[in-house]
């Protein structure tokens, strides 16, 4: 029986599943390298480098330029509507929590979920397994009683191995994250497909 679900923000939630990697650097390329990007998000998601320091070198003006990336996937804000009144949702993020803060406030999300796990809060990120048991605890639910959907491969194959349902939300980009040897439970383009899912999971 499910009694939760778990989803990731970017690629799920919204349209972009690399905002804070391909999309800051698109709004921030005048000051800083695609590689300085990369080496930055990489320490500030677990909280080794300040929002500060993330983007240093970067006008205050222009940090917060990445927002007009910002969008919903597609039928995601109605299946929110939807599930949030069935079952109790959680968003499961690798994230800067300055910018998580951000994109949920721009998107007016926070209303439908229980709770909200980020990395840097965590100190710990998708795909160690470390993530996925401190959030199953933190929320008293065991892995067969969740779904956990993301848009890659890499981080479902993490929540498989606390015993997850997993949902891959199929996206048109593809990169390394994807290029894995694993398949989820299953698979959607719309989260509004997980009704159907779970009444079958649940059957």
């Amino acid at each position: 029986m499910i009694k939760a679900i778990f989803l990731d923000l970017e690629g799920v939630v919204t349209h972009n599943g690399r905002i804070l990697t391909d999309g800051v650097y698109r709004h921030t390329k005048n000051y800083l390298t695609k590689k300085q990007v990369l080496e930055r998000y990489k320490k500030a998601r677990t909280g080794k480098l300040s929002y500060e320091e993330f983007f240093r070198g970067v006008p205050k003006n222009k940090r917060d330029d990445f927002l007009k990336e910002v969008f919903f996937h597609k039928g995601s804000k109605t299946a929110l509507e939807k599930l949030c009144k069935k079952y109790p949702l959680y968003l499961a993020s690798n994230h800067i929590d300055i910018l998580f803060e951000k994109e949920i406030n721009k998107l007016k999300i926070k209303k439908y979920f229980k709770k909200i796990f980020v990395s840097k809060e965590l100190k710990t990120r998708k795909p160690f397994l470390k993530f996925y048991k401190t959030i199953l605890k933190k929320t008293n639910l065991k892995g067969n009683e969740t779904i956990f959907v993301d848009d890659t491969k890499r981080n479902l194959k993490g929540a498989k191995k606390c015993k997850m349902i997993t949902i891959q939300m199929v996206n048109p980009e593809h990169d390394d994250r994807n290029k894995i040897d694993f398949r989820a439970d299953f698979e959607i383009k719309d989260l509004n497909e997980l009704e159907k899912i779970i009444k079958k999971i649940n059957n």
